[in-house]
């Protein structure tokens, strides 16, 4: 048997917080997890287009953040750098399994986006449908330099008995563009943190995010978005559904900053509850220190909308499939955004055989 480890984090924390009674403001966790081997080789990662090279993690840190805590425990350390006016035309792909063979995987990731460059960067994580306990760290910090465009797609396929923690740090500069696609479904123990920071004028971010949890699982998401430069533009969307005993907490945060004149954001955040034993919690802040910009949020959460499956149902679709069909239809916006046919074939059936345990 591996060595066990234990960690104390805090994760997840409000840039302003709220009530302490509501339990609300951020994640004091203590995890445990055994050392494990290298679970990525360099070799496997050479891709035409970027430089990728092992990373150099060395840090002291003890400030209890998970950032401190992958780049020192870290067991997959890689980072990218896309030259200057390059453009990647196939997805850097770095899928993780984790399992009894492989039970950890605390993975550090930078990638260097040089003016006017171009590439899509998917993480993948999964395990087996059944399994012993395992652990998933991970730390992706980014720079999309001016012109330049990056997209960043996690897939989390997690069952139960894995604790997951990730955090995305992205900085943005003049007409730079980035877009964030974060696909979970599974019942682990999640607590997944987004970063963005809008340093340069006219630089543009979309954060699309989708959640299926079921039996026990709990997702805990932050997303902070900061617009500092000049005509700034971001987009937040967040679609799910809860199964069985399932929980999730939604933090998710516009902050202007003074001098961010002309800038817009947006955030939109919808639950469908498809058990009465669910919980769903959500916070949407809007913090403003500039005159000159617009926001908005919109939060719903609630069951499948009953004139919707009466429609359906009086056309000769049976009850399971309807229902089936208008989660689907939920979740199509976030499922849309992923390019590759195959990455979507999978988030189907696992989306699929989540809902037919659960109408059975």
């Amino acid at each position: 048997m591996n060595k066990q480890n234990t960690a104390e984090l805090r994760i997840n924390t409000l840039p302003v917080p709220t009530w302490r009674h509501l339990k609300m403001n951020g994640c004091d966790l203590t995890v445990s997890y055994e050392e494990s081997p290298q679970p990525l080789t360099l070799a496997s990662l050479q891709h035409e287009g970027l430089l990728v090279s092992q990373l150099d993690t060395n840090t002291t840190s003890q400030d209890g953040s998970l950032s401190s805590f992958v780049q020192q425990k870290s067991n997959s350390s890689f980072r990218v750098v896309v030259e200057e006016g390059r453009n990647a035309n196939s997805p850097l792909k770095l899928n993780y399994f984790l399992d009894a063979t492989n039970p950890t995987v605390i993975d550090d990731l930078v990638v260097d986006m040089e003016p006017f460059s171009c590439a899509t960067i998917l993480q993948g994580y999964r395990t087996p449908i059944e399994g012993k306990a395992t652990f998933h760290g991970g730390n992706l910090k980014a720079h999309v330099g001016s012109g330049a465009s990056l997209t960043v797609i996690q897939l989390r396929f997690l069952n139960e008995g894995t604790t997951d923690l990730g955090y995305l740090d992205i900085t943005v500069a003049d007409g730079g563009k980035l877009e964030v696609v974060q696909i979970a479904i599974g019942s682990a123990q999640s607590y997944i943190g987004t970063h963005v920071e809008l340093q340069g004028d006219g630089a543009e971010c979309t954060v699309s995010c989708m959640n299926i949890v079921d039996r026990q699982g709990v997702t805990d998401l932050n997303v902070h978005i900061e617009h500092r430069g000049k005509r700034t533009l971001s987009t937040l969307v967040a679609r799910g559904a809860l199964l069985d005993e399932a929980s999730k907490l939604f933090r998710g945060t516009l902050d202007f900053h003074q001098g961010c004149s002309q800038s817009k954001g947006s955030e939109d955040e919808s639950s469908l509850l498809l058990s009465p034993k669910v919980k769903n919690r959500s916070i949407p802040l809007i913090l403003c220190g500039e005159a000159d910009v617009e926001g908005s949020h919109a939060v719903s959460s609630g069951k499948p909308d009953q004139d919707s499956l009466f429609y359906l149902m009086c056309r000769g679709i049976e009850e399971r499939k309807a229902r089936r069909m208008l989660v689907e239809a939920q979740l199509e916006p976030i499922l849309g955004r992923v390019p590759d046919k195959k990455i979507q074939s999978e988030i189907r059936r696992q989306l699929a055989r989540r809902l037919e345990r659960d109408e059975q």
